[in-house]
């Protein structure tokens, strides 16, 4: 469906294994061929008739809630939909089994993510009416200009690019990552430890398979600094329970990146990476030698 309508995926030449659908009824053939869930789950069934397209696909989660929270099926019947309006069907087209009670859209006044596409696409709820008189926010989408990321993804990706290699990421406000052993084996890092305790773990982990080092970074803005320096004493766990078992002999450190403020300085001998908010990188003399040789690469490139 991607391929169909033109969406971009950077870096990915997706035809290399899938194909553009033809026609309305090529999708639709497709997808029915496609295995069905386990019983008692809503299946996502697209069935055409001569004046209009039905849909089925719960919308709500939990199933009980009648919110709009299922995010994989929110994203999922919104690009059938996209691809059944870019292909040329211009009548109606009825989401069913959505679970979306009317109470949440009213009380809501319009205002969800979910809603707007429906807008923009002219989809219907079956049972549900949606308030016309909502309207689209001229900016859903922003670049962050003020959270702590901004420092943990630049090192991130300052690192990744120039040969370090990330085994952990989970920057404020993203997706969860996986953790990597030193053969790409990805574990789900659990929420507690061995002993029952909540398992702390950095923002960004970094592997220099050079100098056999391990790099531990917590994200922090600058009005935070004091907590992040609590909070990076308490990495012994992942430390002996995962780091050290599938990072042999490696050495380990433990640092903060910190967004914020107009300081020119570092501001804690533990900082390893400080960006201000005027866009100034500082890096801590004392920083591993794989950082500093990226950022003097990054500076380069730039």
């Amino acid at each position: 469906m991607l391929l169909t309508i033109g969406a971009t995926i950077v870096g990915k030449d997706c035809s290399e294994w899938n194909r553009k659908f033809t026609n309305i009824d090529d999708l639709i053939s497709f997808k029915s061929s496609m295995r069905k869930p386990p019983a008692g789950n809503v299946p996502i069934e697209i069935t055409k008739f001569d004046d209009r397209i039905e849909i089925s696909g719960r919308l709500s989660k939990p199933a009980e809630s009648g919110n709009i929270g299922h995010d994989p099926n929110i994203g999922a019947l919104s690009i059938i939909s996209k691809t059944l309006r870019y292909l040329g069907w211009d009548k109606r087209i009825i989401l069913t089994k959505h679970g979306v009670s009317q109470g949440y859209v009213t009380r809501t006044k319009g205002k969800n993510k979910f809603l707007y596409i429906c807008q923009m696409l002219n989809l219907e709820l079956e049972g549900i009416e949606i308030p016309s008189e909502t309207s689209l926010p001229e900016n859903y989408w922003y670049y962050e200009t003020n959270s702590e990321k901004m420092a943990s993804i630049l090192l991130h990706l300052a690192g990744e690019y120039y040969g370090l290699k990330e085994i952990y990421q989970n920057h404020a406000g993203c997706e969860r990552g996986y953790f990597k052993t030193k053969e790409n084996k990805l574990l789900a890092l659990p929420k507690k430890d061995k002993n029952n305790i909540n398992l702390y773990i950095p923002d960004l982990i970094l592997f220099d398979s050079q100098n056999n080092e391990v790099t531990l970074v917590e994200g922090k803005q600058l009005s935070t600094l004091a907590i992040g320096l609590e909070e990076i004493k308490n990495y012994d766990s992942i430390e002996k329970e995962f780091i050290s078992p599938y990072y042999k002999n490696a050495k380990i450190v433990r640092w903060l990146s910190i967004f914020g403020g107009i300081s020119n300085s570092i501001p804690h001998q533990k900082v390893l990476l400080y960006l201000n908010r005027n866009g100034n990188i500082k890096l801590n003399e004392n920083a591993p030698e794989s950082i500093k040789r990226a950022f003097a690469l990054l500076n380069q490139a730039s």
